[in-house]
């Protein structure tokens, strides 16, 4: 039976690249890293983003035909992290903006193309 997803991998071509993105640039904690094997683990709350070699990067940012996925990271204050990330340099292909049915949402990019939306939620469960 389906439990969970303990881990949410992305191939990359420029491993080293990306290594750098992810962890200087967008700021996640590295849990455990291979270099010889171009393989790091991030740790994030929910599931863990593994980045290894072996993709296919573009210059441009990529469509829904090419991402195999787009990961949805959840932030507190998402404002003061969006201009962070701009402020460190991270492209945005898509400003904050707040959505009707209650968060708020800005996409950017790695150097690959690859999309990253950030979310926080505006409204509670009740």
């Amino acid at each position: 039976m389906i439990k969970g997803i303990p881990y949410l991998q992305l191939a990359v071509e420029h491993w080293s690249i990306a290594l750098e993105f992810y962890r200087d640039l967008l700021g996640l904690p590295i849990e455990q890293v291979l270099e010889s094997e171009q393989w790091v683990a991030f740790d994030l709350a929910g599931a863990k983003l593994v980045i290894y070699g072996g993709g296919i990067g573009s210059d441009r940012p990529k469509g829904w035909d090419r991402n195999a996925f787009i990961p949805n990271v959840e932030c507190d204050e998402i404002e003061a992290t969006v201009a962070e990330l701009v402020r460190r340099g991270v492209p945005f292909v898509a400003p904050l903006a707040i959505r009707p049915d209650g968060y708020k949402v800005a996409t950017c990019v790695d150097p690959e193309g690859n999309r990253i939306q950030l979310f926080e939620w505006t409204r509670t469960n009740e």
